[in-house]
């Protein structure tokens, strides 16, 4: 038993495993603070993950020769005619301000074959916007302008 005892002091007293059970409790420590970091997320991701399987089950996959298609289905101008220009000049009755008009008429060759006008007037007062018009080829006025695809 005397030498029993010196070697268990000796164990006890020595102090080179000691680096050994710090890095165990960091171990532990870093494992234990994943684990929290991941339960308190796992709920949130699971709900981003259902809104995100919802909203692609709604998609619709574009048939090859319809990619680029927008949905528009109102009349399209395929090819623009010829302009003609016209300039007027107006002074109206105690205004004092005169004024040049510029008035352009285009025609445009639209995808069922008709032809439609656009006439914007423009004018040299400061501030002041073009107003165009559009009219059929039965010289109706049009209330949408058409999308224009050249």
């Amino acid at each position: 038993m005397s030498q029993i005892l010196p070697s268990l002091v000796r164990f006890i007293r020595d102090d080179r495993g000691a680096i050994t059970v710090d890095w165990v409790v960091l171990a532990a420590a870093v494992s234990g603070l994943g684990l929290a970091s991941v339960a308190s997320v796992r709920e949130g991701t699971g709900a981003l993950g259902s809104d995100i399987a919802s909203a692609l089950s709604g998609a619709t996959v574009a048939v090859l020769g319809e990619l680029g298609s927008d949905g528009y289905t109102g009349p399209r101008a395929i090819g623009e005619g010829r302009s003609t220009v016209e300039t007027s000049y107006a002074c109206p009755r105690g205004s004092g301000v005169c004024f040049t008009t510029t008035t352009t008429f285009t025609s445009f060759q639209m995808a069922d074959g008709s032809t439609w006008t656009r006439r914007s007037d423009v004018n040299d007062l400061p501030d002041s916007e073009p107003y165009v018009t559009w009219w059929d080829q039965d010289g109706h006025l049009v209330n949408d302008a058409p999308r224009i695809d050249v």
